[in-house]
This record gives C-alpha cells, sequence and structure tokens, in this order.
C-alpha cells in the first residue's frame, strides 16, 4: 500500500525516520488498524521503545508475517515525510479513529434499537468528543528556555568557530543555521572548510564532512598537512620528508584518529543523503555539524529542467533539514564569473553561482576575498602567507563585516 493511500503510515513512517518523535506520539495503539501498525507498535511495547536496528533485523527476518523490511526503508527514505507534520499526521489518523467508532455504533443502534445501544452511542459520542492530539504550547516552551538562559540556568546552544576575528562578529554558530561560504575557484575556501572542522571537532563537536570532487585520501593529507604544519606538496613524495616532519605528521595522525570528523567523498549527494546523516547523527551526539564542499555540485532529489531551480530547492532542503535536525549545515558555493570584470573584485552576494535560492536560504554568508588572486604583481611571501579577507555579507542574528585571515598555502593553514 502506497504513503499517500494510508494516513497510519505517515504517523509511523515519521517514527521510523525521526524515532525521538516517539515521545510526540498521543495516539493510542487501539487507533490504528492495518496489520503492520499494530505490529509495529506490539514491537515498541516488547522492547520498551524503538531501536532501528531490531525493528530492520526482525522484519528481515519474517517480512510480511511482521512488516515487509522494503517497506521500512521505504519509510526510512521518504522525502514527503516532515518531522513539522507530525502532529498533523496524528490529527487525521484520529479523525479517521473518530469517524469509524461512531460509524460502529451508529450502525449498531440502527441494526439493533434498543436502550442499552442507545446509550451506548451516546457514551461513544461523549469519548469520541473528548479525544484531540494534543499540541505542543510552542510558545510557553520558547519563553520558558529564553528565561533559563537569562538566569544562568542553562547556556544558550551556541557552537564556537574557535576563530576570535570571526567568533566576535557572530557569536557563532547555532544548531537549525545554513551557513553558506562563497569564492572562486583556488581562493581558499576548501582549506578555510578543512581548518573550520577541524577547529569544531577539536572542540568536541561532530563533524561529517562530504567532499563531492576530491577523495577521502586527498582531504585527509590536506588535513594532516594543516594540523602538522608540513607542507602538502611533499605527501606526493613521502621519501621528502624529514624526521621531524615525520613525527608531527605520526603526532597528527593520532589526535586525527579521535576526531569525531568523518569524510565521506561520494561524487552524487542528494539532500536526502545529508537528512540521512544528520538524521543519524542526531541519534548519537549533540552539537553536530555537516560541510558540503560544495553546494553546487550536489544533485536534488528530483529533476528539474532548470538547474537555477535544481540548487533552489537543495539549499532550501538543506535549511529545512538544519532547522529540523538542529544541526549547522556550512555549505561552499562557487561565485561567478561576473567577479572578474569589475573593477572592485570584492564579492557580492549577488556573485554566488545559482544565488537567488541560496540567499534567500542562508542564515550568513561568507565570502572569501584574497588580494593576490587578483593582484600577482606583489612579491609572492616566502612562507606563501596570503591575507583573506572573510566578508560576513548576510547574517540574520548578529552583525556583517570582515574577518581578517592569513591563510598559509603551503600547509593549507588558517590563522
Amino acid at each position: 500500500m502506497m504513503m499517500n493511500e494510508n494516513l497510519e503510515y505517515m504517523v509511523i513512517g515519521s517514527i521510523v525516520k525521526y524515532p525521538e518523535l516517539l515521545s510526540d506520539l498521543t495516539l493510542k495503539p487501539e487507533m490504528f488498524y492495518d496489520p503492520y501498525s499494530t505490529r509495529f507498535f506490539s514491537f515498541i511495547e516488547k522492547n520498551n521503545g524503538l531501536e532501528l536496528a531490531a525493528l530492520y533485523h526482525t522484519a528481515k527476518k519474517y517480512e510480511a508475517d511482521f512488516i515487509p523490511s522494503a517497506l521500512i526503508e521505504q519509510w526510512r527514505n521518504d522525502e514527503l515525510l516532515f518531522k513539522s507534520h507530525f502532529t498533523q499526521y496524528q490529527i487525521e489518523v484520529l479523525e479517521v479513529f473518530k469517524a469509524k467508532t461512531l460509524s460502529d455504533a451508529s450502525i449498531q443502534y440502527s441494526n439493533n434499537p434498543t436502550k442499552e445501544n442507545r446509550q451506548h452511542l451516546n457514551e461513544v459520542m461523549q469519548y469520541v468528543n473528548s479525544l484531540e492530539v494534543s499540541k505542543r504550547d510552542s510558545k510557553k516552551e520558547v519563553i520558558g528556555e529564553i528565561v533559563k538562559e537569562l538566569s544562568g540556568e542553562v547556556k544558550p546552544s551556541l557552537i564556537k568557530t574557535g576563530y576570535s576575528q570571526l567568533d566576535n562578529l557572530i557569536g557563532g554558530f547555532e544548531p537549525g543555521q545554513l551557513i553558506v561560504v562563497g569564492a572562486r575557484p583556488s581562493t581558499g575556501k576548501t582549506a578555510f572548510a578543512l581548518n573550520l572542522a577541524l577547529k569544531l571537532a577539536d572542540k568536541g563537536n561532530h563533524v561529517s564532512l562530504f567532499s563531492l570532487e576530491t577523495t577521502n585520501k586527498k582531504i585527509t593529507q590536506r588535513i594532516l598537512a594543516t594540523m602538522s604544519r608540513v607542507q602538502l606538496n611533499k605527501f606526493k613524495v613521502p621519501d621528502s620528508f624529514t624526521d621531524d616532519e615525520q613525527d608531527k605528521i605520526a603526532e597528527s595522525l593520532e589526535k586525527y584518529k579521535d576526531m569525531s570528523l568523518v569524510v565521506h567523498d561520494n561524487d552524487h549527494v542528494t539532500p536526502s543523503m545529508i537528512s540521512r546523516e544528520a538524521s543519524r547523527m542526531k541519534q548519537t551526539a549533540k552539537n553536530n555539524v555537516i560541510i558540503i564542499d560544495y553546494l553546487t555540485l550536489m544533485m536534488p532529489d528530483g529533476k528539474h529542467r532548470d538547474r537555477r531551480l535544481e540548487v533552489e530547492e537543495i539549499s532550501r532542503k538543506l535549511k529545512i533539514i538544519a532547522k529540523e535536525q538542529k544541526c549547522v549545515i556550512i555549505a561552499l558555493s562557487q561565485l561567478n564569473r561576473g567577479v572578474e570584470s569589475r573593477t572592485e573584485k570584492r564579492p557580492v552576494m549577488s556573485d554566488l553561482r545559482e544565488a537567488g535560492g541560496i540567499e534567500q536560504d542562508a542564515d550568513m554568508v561568507f565570502l572569501l576575498y584574497r588580494d593576490d588572486y587578483y593582484n600577482r604583481t606583489k612579491e609572492p611571501d616566502p612562507f606563501g602567507k596570503s591575507d583573506i579577507e572573510c566578508i560576513i555579507a548576510k547574517s540574520k542574528d548578529s552583525a556583517t563585516g570582515t574577518a581578517l585571515f592569513s591563510f598559509y598555502k603551503t600547509t593549507g593553514g588558517f590563522f
């Protein structure tokens, strides 16, 4: 049975996709009629909760005699199930239950209009009218949360970048935010993202980095070069390392192994893949950050004739994922060539490739500018140092301005 033909699957599928919704379930098991639904709730009751691995294992073992494993996969990957709609899904299932319960009592009285059946019908009507799906008082919850933060009882959910020049302007990242970092090719945006990832992971945050054009090995080499401050090009010729450099790399390797930083080098990344990773991270940790290098290489879950519309759909879905999964998503983006034809080379938001939707969806937009990228007449720094401006072109809840960085191209380090 397809999802849109079974309202009960909307509720159960949402719980399978977002297990944390189980605590928001107000419907009772007897309000569900589908056999797979009743088996699902029996499983939860027997296991005192929902463990997805155990659910899937049971489904693979018994298939249609329990719940087909293909159906569970469909629930897990259904992009039409939204966490924010869970209350409405429950309301729709409840309305079906109320209508059927009232209909059964009415038919019973119609077929046998006794005093007892009339009393039963009245009781059913009272019972049905008393049923409702309790909605969260979000206003009360938000006020309570703010009061606790003001009183110092809890600290605001803020993820510091680790760069004081940046944190002094934006305060830090907040769960639910979509951050876009734009730059021309070879300006240093991937290096900037890797340095952010290292800073965030070093502070105990969990980071997943999706690299769409560079292999995991190459990314790891760049990470090690940055951590050890050993020139990246030496990784191509390992015999060129000095003993001191080898020690530094070995030390960095041990530290990197213990970091909560995972690299995915899949070259075909869709919003649904990001959603699954965000959901997985949320089940195991707090303060989660997903970095995508880069946004305009992503593929949509559906197909559009216009690439601009595809990018707009991707950016909108990324914003929804960040909000629903309470994570930070940092998406890198190319700038179009328009900046090259201007006298003033510093980028602006309209320079973002396929910019419309990205500008609108992003909570913050960082644009990287390197003067020596355009002004080649300057004498190169002997240490490969470049000054980079991180222009905060958009920030919904903090200041805009420019944070200055020193970028060492030979090691990829940002300071």
